[in-house]
This record gives structure tokens, C-alpha cells and sequence, in this order.
């Protein structure tokens, strides 16, 4: 064996006919029995080891290039390590780090999966014309396709249609009144180049809550002349080539309101354009995503415990090693939920449906203010 090079010759040659040439000749396209041992796709030794070593050798946790030990190089959706030196590398094309075969979209890093349901966090600014709808962002969602269906008699039917296809930001304005003695209802699905989300609250492998059966057409679109489509782009208002997003939150570091922390949903309750995970509301250098009161300067990781009855140091402990608090200063006010956690007071929120199923009314009756 050649240790830099690592090859292994046989001297003399291994008999054609036999088991050990076999699996040599088969481990690349060459008879040569002069291999590196470098498993091909077509090889039957791939997947074809233990997970579980001999008692007192430990499984490896990488192969000879370094690379992962145990991948699932068939792709039958079980990772077991390969027989031989090296791990067959499991393909992966756009290098979002799944493997083709279990990317729906291969070639592109933004996407893996279809998009979830936009769920609950669809709401209304108001209840009479126009209507200013928001929500906040998906997983898996580059597009959003926004459908308004009327209230109004009963039984009642779901019969929205299309209001606006492919939005490329969380937002959308309605101007129209609804018939008389009638309400609209509204719906929003996240959108990327495998498929369609669910409307409402459910996704696969479910059922999904709501039908569509008129799905908003998607016209292929570049906004921000990026060369990426905006259905593939995970900043589509942004020109950003590289797609970069190092916090791998779905969200390129273009347009992400809180780029070094993953913040997938992109909620901004202050809408000051940081991402309440970033915000510092209290300015003592440590953001919301790490300190248990963002309200408190004195408190955050790190700080000095101090007998008071709080937790200074926002390690769960409450005057740690400190003995008994003697006259404990009131607590300060819990730091404030993010804007995923903000319950709409308006009797307009465009929730997909209520809990008897009917959908909320997101305007007010016809008629106007």
C-alpha cells in the first residue's frame, strides 16, 4: 500500500476469476487491479457496510478524503456507511446540502421542498376598503400568491379566486367593497419553482385544509434582473447572483432583516427594518434571540447576579450561590413577543378559518366606511 498515494498493488496479480478481483474490477470501470478504491455510482458496495463497528473499534465518522462517513449513496433514504476506504459522496448539485435525490429542486439552492401554509399569521391593517393585508414570511417560499372569496349566504362555499399572483414581498392592498350584505374573505400561499402551498393551516403529509381549485397562474418574472427567477431567487426585490445566505434561514443575506441569526419567518414587530431576533431594544449589546429581558440593560448573559430575584445573568437560575433574597425589587416587565407571537384586536384578521371552518371576514360588509 502506498500510503501518499494511496493505492494498493497486488504481487503477484489477483486471478481473474476470483472473489477479491471481482470486487476490485468492480470498484471502477477498469480492470486494473491497481485502484484507488474510489467507489462509482453503479457499485454494490455502496451502502453496503455496518453503522454498528466491532465492540471497542469505533465507526469512523469520516472516510479517507475526509469527507462524511455514512451517507445514503443510494438514496433509499437510509445512511449507512459504504464497504471499502472511501465514502461514495452523495450527490448534490446546488450544494444547499441536500441530496438530489431528495431535492425537488436540484439546482437550486433556495429550494427543497414545496412551501408549507402561511397559516395564522396572515392579517388585516383594516376593515373597510382598502385592505392592507401582511404576513410573514415561509420557509421554502420565494413567491406568494394572495385569493379573496365573498361571505355571503348559506350554506356557505369556498369560491375565491385570484387577487394577486406571484408577490414577490408579504404584502398586498385590496380596493375593492364587497357585494351588499356580503364580506370578503382572503387567503395567501407561499409559492417556489416545485410547487404551491396549502391554503389554511394544514400541509402534507395531511390533507391540505382548504381547496384551490383555481390556482393563481404564475408568469416567470426576473424583478431585480438578477438572472435568477424570482420564483428560484431567495431575495427577489434584490439583485443578489450568489444567493449567498450563510444563516441558511432561506432568506439571502440581500434582503435578510437579521443576516447573522436564522430568523426564517423575517419578523420585524417595530417594522424598523431589523428582525426582532436582532433587535437590542435595550442597548446592552446582546439581542433579542440571547437576552431573557431585552428591556433591562443590567440583564443579559454574562451580567453579575446580584440578590435581587431576577436572573441577572439569563442563565435560568435566580440568584445563584447568593443565599436568600431578603427584599426582592419587583420583577421587570417580560421582554416583548416577537411579532409572530402579536394576536390582531381587529375583528378582521385574515386567518384562514375559524375553528367551526368558516373563514374570517378581512373587510367590512359593502356599503363602504
Amino acid at each position: 500500500v502506498n500510503t501518499t498515494t494511496n493505492v494498493l498493488t497486488f504481487t503477484p496479480a489477483l486471478a481473474s476469476a476470483s472473489a477479491a478481483f471481482k470486487i476490485l474490477a468492480n470498484w471502477d470501470v477498469s480492470t486494473n487491479t491497481t485502484e484507488d478504491f474510489r467507489l462509482q455510482a453503479s457499485s454494490p458496495l455502496i451502502d453496503a457496510g455496518t453503522n454498528t463497528p466491532v465492540p471497542g473499534v469505533p465507526l469512523s465518522t469520516l472516510d479517507r478524503d475526509g469527507q462524511p462517513r455514512a451517507q445514503d449513496g443510494n438514496g433509499d433514504g437510509s445512511a449507512i456507511v459504504d464497504v471499502g476506504a472511501y465514502e461514495f459522496p452523495v450527490p448534490d448539485a446546488d450544494g444547499d446540502g441536500v441530496p438530489n435525490a431528495q431535492d425537488c429542486a436540484p439546482f437550486v439552492p433556495s429550494v427543497q421542498t414545496p412551501p408549507g401554509p402561511v397559516g395564522p399569521s396572515l392579517t388585516a391593517a383594516r376593515t373597510t376598503p382598502p385592505v392592507s393585508l401582511s404576513w410573514l414570511k415561509i420557509p421554502q417560499a420565494n413567491l406568494f400568491n394572495v385569493y379573496r372569496g365573498t361571505i355571503g349566504g348559506s350554506p356557505f362555499t369556498w369560491n375565491h379566486a385570484c387577487l394577486e399572483s406571484g408577490s414577490t414581498d408579504r404584502a398586498s392592498q385590496d380596493t375593492a367593497n364587497p357585494p351588499i350584505g356580503t364580506a370578503f374573505y382572503y387567503l395567501v400561499s407561499g409559492v417556489n419553482s416545485c410547487a404551491e402551498g396549502c391554503l389554511g393551516s394544514t400541509a402534507p403529509p395531511g390533507t391540505c385544509e382548504i381547496p384551490n381549485p383555481n390556482p393563481c397562474a404564475i408568469v416567470p418574472a426576473d424583478a431585480d434582473a438578477d438572472s435568477v427567477l424570482d420564483l428560484n431567487d431567495n431575495c427577489p426585490l434584490a439583485a443578489n447572483a450568489s444567493q449567498a445566505d450563510p444563516d441558511h434561514d432561506g432568506v439571502g443575506d440581500a434582503c435578510d432583516n437579521c443576516p447573522g441569526l436564522a430568523n426564517p419567518d423575517q419578523a420585524d414587530a417595530d417594522a424598523n427594518a431589523m428582525g426582532d431576533l436582532c433587535q437590542d431594544t435595550d442597548h446592552d449589546g446582546y439581542p433579542f434571540a440571547v437576552d431573557c429581558n431585552d428591556l433591562e440593560p443590567a440583564v443579559h448573559p454574562g451580567a453579575l447576579e446580584v440578590c435581587n430575584g431576577v436572573d441577572d445573568d439569563c442563565d435560568a437560575l435566580i440568584d445563584e450561590s447568593l443565599g436568600v433574597t431578603a427584599s426582592p425589587r419587583p420583577a421587570p416587565p417580560a421582554r416583548p413577543p416577537p411579532s409572530s407571537a402579536i394576536t390582531s384586536m381587529m375583528t378582521a384578521t385574515a386567518q384562514s378559518t375559524t375553528t367551526s371552518g368558516r373563514p374570517h371576514a378581512a373587510s367590512a360588509p359593502a356599503g363602504g366606511p
